[in-house]
């Protein structure tokens, strides 16, 4: 999330985006309101739910908090479970040359994670899909006739690469700048010796976290150090190098 629940209700969500304001549902435990809903309309719920009964009447409101696990992110970095908090950066995509007026935007898919650009309009798009939609290239062949050192006739085909999508980027999103964008960056910020250091107990809170099975095929149950391994192998997968005779 780009901007922190306090902070956006200081400003009374004015420059929140819909997306953080549905985050600042889910995190205060509310449901989220129906995407057609108006975005006024979702700005003064929240109000409401905060403690604030009009824009101009505020309240003193405490947002409650939760125990903050310290062996999984302390934000969400898994976005089918609460949203994305991780980093972000500024954006604005611009409608492709040649599309009508009837299309808004347009969304991308990520590992099945889809997000939604809205044209022309300044967003705070989560790292792993501002990455995706920068990679996206237009691949073009053209024929070339040119000559070679023997001064023969030969024909050629040049491919030239080209940006896909108008990405305007506008520079990293301020809030989230110290965040890690994925969950692999936040275990390999902390290092070998933090996975190394982890009890029973915490290992298998990393395992249920991951999403990963406790157990085998047969339905038997991983010992802490196999699940260790596991976890160990994911964010420091072991590089063999083969020794030249």
């Amino acid at each position: 999330m780009a901007i922190s629940l306090q902070d956006a209700l200081a400003d009374n969500f004015r420059s929140s985006t819909r997306e953080e304001l549905n985050g600042y549902f889910q995190e205060l435990g509310e449901p989220v309101p129906h995407p057609r809903t108006n975005e006024d309309n979702v700005r003064r719920k929240l109000l409401q739910v905060c403690g604030r009964d009009t824009e101009f009447s505020p309240k003193s409101v405490e947002v409650s908090t939760r125990a903050i696990s310290t062996v999984v992110p302390p934000y969400s970095l898994i976005p089918e479970r609460g949203g994305y908090q991780g980093r972000r950066h500024r954006c604005k995509l611009h409608r492709p040359d040649g599309e009508t007026s009837a299309s808004a935007g347009r969304a991308f898919s990520v590992n099945g994670w889809s997000y939604t650009f809205e044209y022309g309009k300044v967003q705070a798009v989560p790292e792993p899909i501002y990455l995706f939609v920068k990679s996206l290239e237009n691949c073009k062949g053209s024929i070339v006739n040119a000559r070679d050192e023997q001064g023969f006739s030969v024909v050629h085909t040049e491919i030239t690469f080209s940006q896909k999508f108008n990405l305007e980027y506008l520079g990293p999103d301020k809030e989230t700048a110290e965040r890690c964008a994925t969950v692999d960056e936040w275990y390999q910020k902390q290092g070998k010796e933090f996975i190394e250091g982890l009890s029973g107990k915490q290992i298998r809170e990393v395992i249920a976290y991951l999403g990963e099975s406790a157990k085998d095929k047969l339905d038997r149950p991983y010992d802490d150090e196999t699940l260790r391994a596991k976890i160990m192998d994911r964010f420091f997968p072991a590089v063999y190098v083969e020794e030249a005779a």
